[in-house]
C-alpha cells in the first residue's frame, strides 16, 4: 500500500483506540504484556503543557467531503479548542486545500519561502529542506520535552527511526513510524470452504492454485450455482512494492524472491529496482498462467472494489495484509459461517519472504527560526497518549472528527501487531485477568467475547479481535526481510519517474491479461533503462555511497 494511500487507514487505526467502541493500540505500565512501561520521572514538569500560550502557524490536507459539527470550522473545532485548553499551542491555519490542489499549493509555498511554522512532509521533501538550510535542529528540544512514552517508542527501533530523521548529525525533524506488519502478504481464505471440500490449509503458491480451482467447480458454498470465483485481482497495480496493497499479488512476487517497486541489491550485491529481476519476470509469468487458467477474476482489471466480490460470499481467496478484517466485516454479517483465515505463503525455496515497509515516510518538521518548537513536540506527546494511554478527558472527544488533530503524526510500535496478539492470546487463555489489561486490550478481548457469543452479529466486534488473533499467528514466522536501500529522490527521478511507473503498470497489466507475451517483460526492461532508470540507479548508487562509506 502506498504511504500516502495507507496513512488514513493507520491514523484512524491508531487513534480510533481512545475510545472503548473503536480500535484500540497499546498496553499500560500495570500491564504485564510488555506493551509499554513508563517511567513517572520526566526532566520536564509538564510534557503535555507549555507555562505559556504559544501560537503556531500550520497548512492542513483535508478531505473534500469532510464534514464537521454545526459551528465548527478547519482551525476552530473540537481539537483544536482542546489542543489550546490541554497544551497552551494554538494553532493558526494559512491555508488548506485537498488532493492535488494541497500539493500544488504546498510546492508553490515551498518556492516561495511563503512556509507555516510547522508542517509534515514526506521524506523526499525532508531532505530537501535539510540540505537547503530551512529547517530548525529539533535535537535538545526533543531530549528535553518528548515525553516517556514517546521515547520508549522510537527507542524501541533502536535509534533507526529518529536516525532517519537525522541531517549532517542533527535530529531536524521528528519522523513517523510505520508498522513492519504492513509488509506482509497474506492469503486470505474461507476455511469453513475448505472444511467443506475437505481441502489443507494453503503453505505454498500451489496450494493456492489448487484452493481457487476447487471453489470454482464444486460448489463450496452449496447454492447450487456455478457462480465462485477463484481469487480476486487488483485494478490499480499488479503488485505493490513495500506495503502489502488489497488484492494485489504482491505475495507471488515475494514467493519467487522479487521484491517490486524498491530498490535493492541482488544475490551477487548488485542495485537493483525489483520490478525488473529475472524473478519479477517469473512471478508475473506464473500471474498471468492462473489469469488464463480463469483461477483470477476475469474481470478484475476493470473492477473498482474487489472486495465487494469478498462481501457477497462469491470468492473464496483473497491477497490482503493483516488488517483486511476491518474490510470484510459485512461477509461475516451476510454469513456468519463464513471462517476467513489468513495465510503466510512460502517461496520455491521453502522460506517465507517478504518486502519490508520503511521504517518511516513521513516527517514533521519545522521552519527555521522558528522560537518555539518545543510547542510541537507537546503537542504530538499528547497526540500520543491520546490514541495509546487516553485520559478521561481524551475520552471525551468525539473520534468522528480525529481527522481535525493538527498536524498528525502516526507513531506506533514497530511490531505493533505481533504485541497486541500476544496480549489477546493471553486473554484467552486467561493467563491474563481482564482487569490486568490497559483499556485497549480489555475493549479488544471483551469484543472477543461477545463475538464468540454471537458469532458474525457485529463487524465492530469481529475484526480486531479476529485480526489480532489470526495475523498475529500467521506472522509468528521467521521472514527474509528484504528492506528498501534508498526511499527519497533523485534528479532523474523527478524528471522522469511519472513515466517509468506507467510503462512498469501498463506492461504488467497487459502481460497478465494475455495482450503481450511474458517476452515483453524483457523488452520492459530495456526500455526502463533507457528511458532513465539506468541513470536513476547510477544516481542511488551514488547517494549510498556518500551516506554510508
Amino acid at each position: 500500500m502506498p504511504i500516502r494511500k495507507a496513512l488514513p487507514l493507520l491514523l484512524s487505526m491508531m487513534l480510533l483506540a481512545a475510545l472503548p467502541a473503536c480500535l484500540p493500540i497499546a498496553e499500560t505500565a500495570a500491564d504485564k504484556d510488555g506493551l509499554h512501561h513508563q517511567d513517572a520521572e520526566t526532566d520536564v514538569i509538564d510534557p503535555f503543557r507549555l507555562p505559556e500560550p504559544v501560537e503556531v502557524t500550520m497548512v492542513k490536507s483535508v478531505r473534500p467531503d469532510l464534514k464537521l459539527p454545526p459551528g465548527d470550522t478547519i482551525e476552530d473545532n473540537l481539537f483544536t479548542r482542546y489542543l489550546y485548553d490541554k497544551t497552551n499551542v494554538k494553532f493558526k491555519i494559512l491555508w488548506y486545500a485537498s488532493g492535488n490542489d494541497y500539493d500544488q499549493k504546498f510546492n508553490l509555498a515551498l518556492a516561495s519561502d511563503d512556509l507555516p511554522d510547522a508542517m509534515i512532509v514526506d521524506e523526499k521533501t525532508f531532505r530537501m529542506m535539510a540540505k537547503d538550510d530551512l529547517l530548525e535542529d529539533l535535537t535538545e528540544v526533543y531530549d528535553k520535552y518528548a515525553s516517556p512514552l514517546l521515547k520508549e517508542i522510537y527507542g524501541a527501533t533502536r535509534g533507526e527511526a529518529l536516525d532517519n530523521a537525522t541531517y549532517n548529525g542533527k535530529l531536524m525533524a521528528i519522523p513517523n513510524i510505520l508498522p513492519k506488519a504492513d509488509s506482509y502478504p497474506l492469503v486470505w481464505v474461507r476455511k469453513d470452504w475448505l472444511d467443506r471440500l475437505k481441502l489443507a490449509e494453503p503453505r505454498t503458491l500451489e496450494d493456492v492454485a489448487a484452493i481457487a480451482q476447487a471453489f470454482i467447480e464444486r460448489d463450496p458454498d452449496r447454492n447450487g450455482i456455478a457462480d465462485t470465483i477463484g481469487m480476486t485481482g487488483n485494478s490499480k497495480a499488479i503488485t505493490s512494492g513495500g506495503y502489502t496493497e488489497a488484492h494485489d499479488f504482491k505475495a507471488v512476487f515475494n514467493a519467487f524472491g522479487a521484491y517490486p517497486n524498491i530498490w535493492h541489491r541482488d544475490a551477487e550485491g548488485k542495485l537493483v529496482y525489483g520490478s525488473t529481476t529475472p524473478e519479477a519476470k517469473q512471478a508475473l509469468a506464473q500471474v498471468r498462467k492462473w489469469y488464463a487458467e480463469g483461477l483470477i477474476d476475469q474481470d478484475f482489471a476493470l473492477r473498482k472494489n474487489p472486495f465487494e466480490l469478498v462481501n457477497r460470499g462469491q470468492t473464496g481467496v483473497f491477497f490482503a495484509p493483516w488488517w483486511a478484517p476491518w474490510e470484510i466485516g459485512e461477509a461475516v454479517q451476510n454469513d456468519p459461517a463464513a471462517d476467513w483465515r489468513p495465510y503466510a505463503i512460502a517461496g520455491n525455496d521453502g522460506k517465507y519472504h517478504a518486502t519490508m515497509v520503511p521504517m518511516s515516510g513521513n516527517f514533521h518538521v519545522v521552519k527555521k527560526g522558528f522560537k518555539h518548537p518545543e510547542a510541537l513536540i507537546v503537542n504530538l506527546n499528547l497526540q500520543t497518549r491520546f490514541g495509546r494511554e487516553p485520559t478521561e478527558d481524551d475520552l471525551q472527544l468525539d473520534v468522528t472528527y480525529i481527522e481535525m488533530f493538527p498536524l498528525m503524526l502516526s507513531v506506533e510500535y514497530r511490531d505493533a501487531v505481533s504485541r497486541k496478539h500476544d496480549a489477546l492470546m493471553r486473554s484467552i487463555r486467561g493467563e491474563t485477568a481482564p482487569q490486568q489489561l490497559s483499556q485497549e486490550m480489555r475493549s479488544i478481548y471483551e469484543r472477543y467475547l461477545r463475538d464468540q457469543a454471537n458469532p458474525g452479529a457485529n463487524a465492530g466486534d469481529w475484526a480486531p479481535s479476529h485480526a489480532y488473533r489470526y495475523s498475529g499467528a500467521a506472522l509468528k514466522r521467521t521472514f527474509h526481510e528484504m528492506k528498501p536501500l534508498f526511499t527519497a529522490s533523485t534528479p532523474t527521478m523527478e524528471k522522469k519517474w511519472a513515466k517509468l511507473q506507467k510503462l512498469e503498470n501498463e506492461t504488467f497489466f497487459k502481460i497478465v491479461l494475455g495482450e503481450e507475451p511474458i517476452e515483453a517483460f524483457d523488452r520492459f526492461v530495456v526500455e526502463w533503462m533507457a528511458q532513465g532508470g539506468a541513470q536513476i540507479l547510477n544516481e542511488i548508487e551514488q547517494e549510498l555511497r556518500g551516506e554510508y562509506e
